[in-house]
């Protein structure tokens, strides 16, 4: 199945599509680190699931900034 993908992409001159895992390393300052984990304590949420909802704020756009839980980060975020 990957094969005719691959071979059809390449029959109709398309880059294919790269498949991702969805899990990769960022690095921040101890500040921001710092500033993110208290933030996620305050909002009983993982680490993790912040750093999911802030992502998705900047990809999802402005239907999002209504939302109290991206304006609390992003207010949080700026004092950091």
């Amino acid at each position: 199945m990957v094969d005719d993908y691959l071979e059809t992409c390449k029959e109709i001159g398309k880059e294919p599509q790269k498949a991702y895992s969805g899990s990769f390393n960022i690095r921040t300052t101890p500040e921001i680190h710092q500033a993110l984990a208290e933030i996620a304590k305050i909002e009983n949420i993982s680490l993790n699931k912040l750093i999911i909802t802030i992502f998705d704020y900047f990809v999802e756009g402005s239907e999002n900034k209504n939302n109290k839980l991206y304006n609390h980060i992003l207010k949080n975020l700026s004092n950091a």
